[in-house]
C-alpha cells in the first residue's frame, strides 16, 4: 500500500544525499573560477611562499616598514584568492610579489626598490607587464610603449639573466634600470636594440632592480622575460657559439678569448669579475667591440661573466686560448 508520508521522507533523504554530494564535489574538486586554472595555480604559489616566509612580525626585522610590506602582502594574497575577474586577480597578484620582494630588501640591507611607473604620467599608454597566468619570475607585454618590470631574483642579491622573446614587426629597445628609495638611473646604454623578431639574453648586475622594455612601430607585438639565476648562464671552457645576446660563464684557466664575430651591425662582448661579493653594472674591467665582422682577444680569469650584445643579426664564436 503506498504511502505518501512515507515516499516524502525517502526523496527528501535523497535530495539531502545528493546536495551534500554537490557541495563535496565543489568543494574537493578544483574550480578555476573566472580567473582560470593556471592563474589559479599561481595564487595558490603565492601562498605557499608565504606559509614559507621567515618573517616574524615580533621580531628585531619587523621594522614599521617592513611591517607594512608584509601586511600588504597578505592582503593582496587574499584579494587575488577572491578576486572576481583574471586582470584583478593578476594585479593583486603583482603587487603581492612587488611587497615581498620589497620585504626582502629591507630584510638584507639591500636598496628597496619601488616601482612608480603607475604613479607617473606616460605620453603614451605603457603596455601590460602583468604576465597572462601570473606565473612567477615571467613578465609579458602587448604592443608600443615603455614598461619597466620590477625584478624577481631567482636568487636574491645574485646577478640574474633575463631571457627575451620579441614577436612580431617593430623596435625593441631594453635596458638595466635602478629605481629605488634612494636612485632612479637607466644602467648603461640600451642592452638591446632590435628591429622585429628577436631572442636573446641579457645579464642584470645586482645593483639592477628593473628590466625597462620599450617597443615602437609594433602595435601588433608581444614580448616575454624570464627572469633566470645565473646559474643558467651558458658555459665557455674552450669554445662556444651563438647568433645573439647571451650571457656566459668562463669555466677556463687565466688567458685570452678570441671572439670572431659575423655581423652588419655593432656588437660589444665585455667581462665583469665578482668582487667583495657583488657584481656591479660598472665592473666590467675588460671588453672588445667592433661594427660588422671581425676578429678581436680579450684578456679573461676563471669565474668571468662574458656578457655578449649585438644590434642585429650575426653569427659568434669565442675561442678560450692564445
Amino acid at each position: 500500500m503506498f504511502d505518501p508520508v512515507f515516499a516524502f521522507v525517502i526523496a527528501l533523504a535523497v535530495g539531502v544525499v545528493l546536495a551534500v554530494g554537490f557541495v563535496l564535489g565543489r568543494v574537493t574538486s578544483r574550480r578555476p573560477g573566472p580567473v582560470g586554472e593556471r592563474l589559479a595555480d599561481s595564487i595558490t604559489s603565492f601562498g605557499e611562499e608565504l606559509d614559507v616566509l621567515s618573517f616574524d612580525p615580533s621580531g628585531p626585522q619587523a621594522t614599521p616598514e617592513a611591517l607594512e610590506d608584509y601586511r600588504f602582502a597578505l592582503d593582496a594574497y587574499d584579494r587575488a584568492k577572491t578576486a572576481a575577474s583574471a586582470p584583478d586577480a593578476l594585479s593583486a597578484l603583482k603587487e603581492g610579489r612587488a611587497a615581498l620582494i620589497r620585504l626582502e630588501a629591507r630584510r638584507n640591507g639591500r636598496p628597496v626598490p619601488i616601482d612608480a611607473l603607475e604613479r607617473r604620467a606616460p605620453a603614451r599608454r605603457p603596455s601590460r607587464a602583468e604576465p597572462s597566468t601570473g606565473e612567477r619570475f615571467v613578465a609579458t607585454g602587448r604592443g608600443n610603449g615603455t614598461t619597466e618590470v620590477l625584478i624577481d631574483r631567482p636568487e636574491p642579491g645574485r646577478p640574474a639573466i633575463a631571457d627575451l622573446v620579441f614577436s612580431g614587426k617593430g623596435n625593441l629597445l631594453v635596458a638595466g634600470h635602478v629605481r629605488t628609495e634612494a636612485r632612479i638611473e637607466t644602467l648603461d646604454e640600451p642592452q638591446v636594440i632590435w628591429i622585429d623578431d628577436y631572442r636573446g639574453r641579457v645579464f642584470l648586475p645586482v645593483e639592477c632592480t628593473h628590466l625597462k622594455v620599450r617597443v615602437e612601430n609594433g602595435h601588433s607585438s608581444t614580448w616575454t622575460a624570464r627572469f633566470l639565476s645565473i646559474d643558467h648562464a651558458a658555459v665557455l671552457e674552450r669554445e662556444l657559439q651563438g647568433d645573439c645576446a647571451e650571457v656566459v660563464t668562463y669555466k677556463g684557466p687565466p688567458g685570452k678569448v678570441t671572439v670572431q664575430v659575423r655581423a652588419e651591425r655593432s656588437w660589444e662582448l665585455k667581462a665583469v669579475n665578482e668582487r667583495n661579493g657583488d657584481y656591479a653594472a660598472r665592473d666590467y674591467y675588460a671588453g672588445v667591440s667592433d661594427v660588422g665582422d671581425s676578429m678581436l682577444k680579450m684578456e679573461v680569469r676563471p669565474g668571468d661573466l662574458l656578457v655578449m650584445t649585438m644590434d642585429g643579426p650575426g653569427f659568434w664564436s669565442l675561442h678560450a686560448g692564445d
